[in-house]
Protein backbone atom coordinates (compact mmCIF):
# COMPACT_ATOMS: atom_id res chain seq x y z
CA UNK A 1 0.00 0.00 0.00
CA UNK A 2 1.53 3.24 -1.10
CA UNK A 3 1.33 5.97 1.36
CA UNK A 4 -0.67 9.13 1.05
CA UNK A 5 1.74 12.07 2.66
CA UNK A 6 5.64 12.29 3.32
CA UNK A 7 5.16 11.68 7.10
CA UNK A 8 3.73 8.44 6.16
CA UNK A 9 6.60 7.14 4.14
CA UNK A 10 9.21 4.89 5.05
CA UNK A 11 13.12 6.14 5.58
CA UNK A 12 14.25 4.21 2.70
CA UNK A 13 11.61 5.47 0.55
CA UNK A 14 12.39 9.40 1.00
CA UNK A 15 15.46 8.48 0.32
CA UNK A 16 15.02 6.48 -2.86
CA UNK A 17 13.65 9.81 -3.79
CA UNK A 18 16.46 12.28 -2.21
CA UNK A 19 18.67 10.12 -4.77
CA UNK A 20 16.48 10.59 -7.99
CA UNK A 21 15.36 14.22 -7.08
CA UNK A 22 20.08 14.86 -6.91
CA UNK A 23 19.95 12.89 -10.39
CA UNK A 24 17.13 15.23 -11.66
CA UNK A 25 19.88 17.92 -10.46
CA UNK A 26 23.22 16.50 -12.43
CA UNK A 27 21.00 15.83 -15.64
CA UNK A 28 20.20 19.57 -15.52
CA UNK A 29 24.19 21.01 -14.66
CA UNK A 30 25.67 17.44 -15.18
CA UNK A 31 28.27 19.88 -17.42
CA UNK A 32 29.15 22.22 -15.19
CA UNK A 33 29.76 19.29 -12.27
CA UNK A 34 32.54 17.82 -13.04
CA UNK A 35 32.44 13.32 -12.45
CA UNK A 36 34.23 12.97 -9.41
CA UNK A 37 31.74 15.71 -7.44
CA UNK A 38 29.06 13.82 -9.26
CA UNK A 39 30.32 10.18 -7.63
CA UNK A 40 31.19 12.15 -4.47
CA UNK A 41 28.07 12.81 -3.85
CA UNK A 42 26.23 9.76 -4.62
CA UNK A 43 28.65 7.59 -2.78
CA UNK A 44 28.31 10.40 0.39
CA UNK A 45 24.39 10.21 0.20
CA UNK A 46 24.25 6.31 -0.45
CA UNK A 47 26.47 5.47 2.81
CA UNK A 48 24.31 8.48 4.72
CA UNK A 49 21.34 6.15 3.70
CA UNK A 50 22.81 2.57 4.49
CA UNK A 51 24.21 4.48 8.02
CA UNK A 52 21.12 5.31 9.32
CA UNK A 53 19.08 2.63 7.67
CA UNK A 54 21.05 -0.30 9.44
CA UNK A 55 21.01 1.87 12.71
CA UNK A 56 17.57 2.71 12.88
CA UNK A 57 17.07 -1.46 12.51
CA UNK A 58 19.22 -2.24 14.99
CA UNK A 59 17.83 0.72 17.64
CA UNK A 60 13.81 -0.29 17.24
CA UNK A 61 15.06 -4.39 16.67
CA UNK A 62 13.51 -5.03 12.94
CA UNK A 63 12.82 -8.88 12.42
CA UNK A 64 13.12 -9.81 8.73
CA UNK A 65 10.40 -11.49 7.80
CA UNK A 66 12.31 -13.55 5.18
CA UNK A 67 11.38 -14.55 1.30
CA UNK A 68 9.93 -17.40 -0.42
CA UNK A 69 11.02 -18.46 -4.47
CA UNK A 70 8.66 -15.34 -5.70
CA UNK A 71 10.27 -12.95 -3.82
CA UNK A 72 13.78 -14.48 -4.66
CA UNK A 73 12.69 -14.65 -7.96
CA UNK A 74 11.35 -11.02 -8.72
CA UNK A 75 14.56 -10.14 -7.03
CA UNK A 76 16.47 -11.69 -9.54
CA UNK A 77 14.06 -10.56 -12.50
CA UNK A 78 14.84 -6.93 -11.56
CA UNK A 79 18.52 -7.56 -11.09
CA UNK A 80 19.11 -9.17 -14.54
CA UNK A 81 16.76 -6.50 -15.95
CA UNK A 82 18.45 -3.84 -14.56
CA UNK A 83 21.97 -4.80 -14.58
CA UNK A 84 21.76 -4.88 -18.85
CA UNK A 85 20.07 -1.83 -19.04
CA UNK A 86 22.48 -0.12 -16.78
CA UNK A 87 25.52 -2.29 -18.75
CA UNK A 88 24.32 -0.68 -22.09
CA UNK A 89 24.18 2.82 -21.32
CA UNK A 90 28.28 2.50 -19.51
CA UNK A 91 29.00 0.56 -22.66
CA UNK A 92 28.42 3.44 -25.08
CA UNK A 93 28.24 6.96 -22.89
CA UNK A 94 30.35 6.25 -19.34
CA UNK A 95 33.09 8.52 -20.17
CA UNK A 96 30.06 11.44 -21.03
CA UNK A 97 29.45 13.33 -17.54
CA UNK A 98 26.01 14.34 -18.54
CA UNK A 99 25.01 10.32 -18.81
CA UNK A 100 26.60 9.35 -15.48
CA UNK A 101 23.22 10.64 -13.60
CA UNK A 102 21.45 7.91 -15.77
CA UNK A 103 23.29 5.31 -14.80
CA UNK A 104 23.13 6.13 -11.18
CA UNK A 105 19.24 6.39 -11.83
CA UNK A 106 19.43 3.29 -13.03
CA UNK A 107 21.25 1.84 -10.19
CA UNK A 108 19.02 2.97 -7.31
CA UNK A 109 15.82 2.23 -9.09
CA UNK A 110 17.23 -1.44 -9.68
CA UNK A 111 18.79 -1.44 -5.82
CA UNK A 112 15.71 -0.21 -4.65
CA UNK A 113 13.00 -2.34 -5.92
CA UNK A 114 15.33 -5.83 -5.25
CA UNK A 115 15.95 -4.47 -1.94
CA UNK A 116 11.48 -4.03 -1.67
CA UNK A 117 10.84 -7.57 -3.54
CA UNK A 118 13.69 -8.98 -0.85
CA UNK A 119 11.08 -7.37 1.86
CA UNK A 120 14.63 -5.04 3.17
CA UNK A 121 13.13 -1.90 2.53
CA UNK A 122 9.56 -0.73 2.54
CA UNK A 123 7.32 2.09 1.20
CA UNK A 124 5.44 3.00 3.78
CA UNK A 125 6.62 3.72 7.75
CA UNK A 126 3.84 1.58 8.82
CA UNK A 127 5.18 -1.77 6.73
CA UNK A 128 8.24 -1.19 8.62
CA UNK A 129 6.97 -1.03 12.38
CA UNK A 130 4.73 -3.82 12.06
CA UNK A 131 8.73 -5.66 11.99
CA UNK A 132 10.10 -3.80 14.70
CA UNK A 133 9.73 -5.48 18.03
CA UNK A 134 10.97 -1.93 19.83
CA UNK A 135 7.91 0.22 18.53
CA UNK A 136 4.41 0.59 18.84
CA UNK A 137 2.29 -0.97 16.14
CA UNK A 138 0.63 1.55 13.54
CA UNK A 139 -2.77 -0.39 12.78
CA UNK A 140 -3.56 -1.36 9.06
CA UNK A 141 -6.63 -2.32 7.52
CA UNK A 142 -6.04 -5.46 6.19
CA UNK A 143 -6.44 -5.79 2.38
CA UNK A 144 -9.24 -7.43 0.65
CA UNK A 145 -8.73 -10.04 -1.54
CA UNK A 146 -8.34 -8.56 -5.34
CA UNK A 147 -11.02 -9.95 -7.96
CA UNK A 148 -9.57 -12.29 -10.73
CA UNK A 149 -10.15 -9.56 -13.15
CA UNK A 150 -7.47 -7.28 -11.86
CA UNK A 151 -5.16 -9.85 -11.19
CA UNK A 152 -5.35 -10.67 -14.85
CA UNK A 153 -4.94 -7.29 -15.57
CA UNK A 154 -1.78 -7.37 -13.52
CA UNK A 155 -0.08 -9.52 -15.32
CA UNK A 156 -1.16 -8.32 -18.92
CA UNK A 157 0.67 -5.18 -17.00
CA UNK A 158 3.82 -6.80 -15.71
CA UNK A 159 4.40 -8.79 -18.91
CA UNK A 160 3.70 -5.65 -21.32
CA UNK A 161 6.65 -3.99 -18.85
CA UNK A 162 8.85 -7.05 -19.36
CA UNK A 163 8.29 -6.74 -23.41
CA UNK A 164 8.96 -2.75 -23.43
CA UNK A 165 12.00 -3.40 -21.38
CA UNK A 166 13.45 -5.72 -23.62
CA UNK A 167 12.58 -3.40 -26.27
CA UNK A 168 14.49 -0.94 -25.43
CA UNK A 169 17.34 -2.89 -24.60
CA UNK A 170 17.42 -4.82 -27.85
CA UNK A 171 17.16 -1.24 -29.31
CA UNK A 172 20.09 0.05 -27.46
CA UNK A 173 22.39 -3.15 -28.12
CA UNK A 174 21.70 -2.52 -31.88
CA UNK A 175 22.34 1.22 -31.96
CA UNK A 176 25.53 0.84 -30.49
CA UNK A 177 26.46 -1.95 -32.68
CA UNK A 178 25.46 -0.39 -35.59
CA UNK A 179 27.28 2.89 -34.40
CA UNK A 180 30.65 0.66 -33.76
CA UNK A 181 30.03 -1.01 -37.33
CA UNK A 182 29.19 2.10 -39.35
CA UNK A 183 31.26 3.47 -41.96
CA UNK A 184 32.80 6.78 -41.69
CA UNK A 185 31.64 7.96 -45.17
CA UNK A 186 28.73 7.18 -47.03
CA UNK A 187 28.46 4.51 -49.31
CA UNK A 188 25.81 3.47 -51.92
CA UNK A 189 25.09 0.27 -49.33
CA UNK A 190 25.50 2.78 -45.98
CA UNK A 191 23.64 5.72 -47.01
CA UNK A 192 21.66 6.64 -43.67
CA UNK A 193 23.48 8.90 -41.33
CA UNK A 194 23.79 7.94 -37.46
CA UNK A 195 24.58 10.38 -35.33
CA UNK A 196 25.90 10.33 -31.56
CA UNK A 197 27.05 13.86 -29.85
CA UNK A 198 28.16 14.83 -32.94
CA UNK A 199 30.00 11.80 -34.00
CA UNK A 200 28.75 10.41 -37.65
CA UNK A 201 28.59 7.48 -39.03
CA UNK A 202 26.85 5.38 -41.94
CA UNK A 203 24.38 2.38 -41.95
CA UNK A 204 22.27 0.63 -44.22
CA UNK A 205 18.46 1.21 -44.98
CA UNK A 206 17.77 -1.60 -43.39
CA UNK A 207 19.82 -1.15 -39.49
CA UNK A 208 18.25 2.16 -39.87
CA UNK A 209 14.22 1.21 -40.55
CA UNK A 210 14.76 -1.23 -37.51
CA UNK A 211 16.15 1.58 -35.25
CA UNK A 212 13.17 3.57 -36.12
CA UNK A 213 10.75 0.78 -35.18
CA UNK A 214 12.51 -0.27 -32.04
CA UNK A 215 12.34 3.80 -31.05
CA UNK A 216 8.91 4.25 -32.40
CA UNK A 217 8.19 1.83 -30.31
CA UNK A 218 9.53 2.78 -26.97
CA UNK A 219 8.75 6.51 -27.44
CA UNK A 220 4.51 5.20 -27.70
CA UNK A 221 5.40 1.98 -25.57
CA UNK A 222 6.68 4.24 -22.39
CA UNK A 223 4.37 6.64 -21.90
CA UNK A 224 1.03 4.50 -22.61
CA UNK A 225 2.47 2.03 -20.36
CA UNK A 226 3.40 4.88 -17.24
CA UNK A 227 -0.30 6.54 -17.97
CA UNK A 228 -1.97 2.92 -17.95
CA UNK A 229 -0.05 2.77 -14.46
CA UNK A 230 -1.43 5.63 -13.16
CA UNK A 231 -5.05 5.24 -14.13
CA UNK A 232 -5.12 0.97 -12.89
CA UNK A 233 -3.42 1.90 -9.74
CA UNK A 234 -5.36 5.75 -9.12
CA UNK A 235 -8.99 4.44 -10.83
CA UNK A 236 -9.19 0.56 -10.78
CA UNK A 237 -7.76 0.30 -7.79
CA UNK A 238 -4.96 -2.28 -8.84
CA UNK A 239 -1.86 -2.19 -6.60
CA UNK A 240 0.84 -1.71 -9.35
CA UNK A 241 3.16 0.96 -7.99
CA UNK A 242 5.97 -0.97 -7.05
CA UNK A 243 5.00 -4.08 -9.31
CA UNK A 244 3.74 -6.28 -6.50
CA UNK A 245 5.63 -10.08 -6.33
CA UNK A 246 1.94 -11.16 -5.87
CA UNK A 247 1.46 -10.85 -9.72
CA UNK A 248 3.89 -13.69 -10.45
CA UNK A 249 2.76 -17.59 -10.16
CA UNK A 250 2.24 -19.77 -6.75
CA UNK A 251 5.12 -22.23 -6.63
CA UNK A 252 4.37 -24.80 -3.95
Amino acid sequence: MLPKSWSEQAFEYKGFQLWHGMTMVFLIFGSEITLPWQLSFYAALALGIATIAVRRRIEHRWQWRGVGIRQIFGAIYFLGAFSVFAALIIKSNYERVIFVPLIMAIVGIGTFFVLFVLRIVHLSDVAFRAECAGMPPIERPERPKLPQWKVAIGIVHFLAYSVIFVGLAWYFYLYMDAFQSGSMVATSERSEALTDHGNIVYITRDEMRILNWLFLFGFIGIPAWMASTFYLHFKLKIPLLPMPTEWLPKIR
